[in-house]
């Protein structure tokens, strides 16, 4: 994610310092567009491990006998 909001300080500062043009050049470049790709790799892994561990626990919970009131 650092890559990310580097990729986006550079982009605002080449505005405020080289103007629109220089910043359009940098956001050409795809390195925002990659960086988020990697970005939303990392969440959907974590979220299909989660998932994953929760099917896991949800079927365990199903195989344990419950208590007697």
């Amino acid at each position: 994610m650092d890559s990310k909001f580097t990729e986006l300080q550079t982009v605002i500062d080449l505005r405020k310092t080289k103007g629109f043009a220089a910043a359009s050049q940098e956001i050409l470049t795809d390195k925002g567009k990659n960086a988020m790709d990697a970005i939303r790799k990392v969440v959907n892994a974590m979220v299909s491990e989660e998932t994953g561990l929760l099917d896991k626990r949800s079927a365990e919970d199903k195989t344990v006998p419950t208590a007697p009131c």
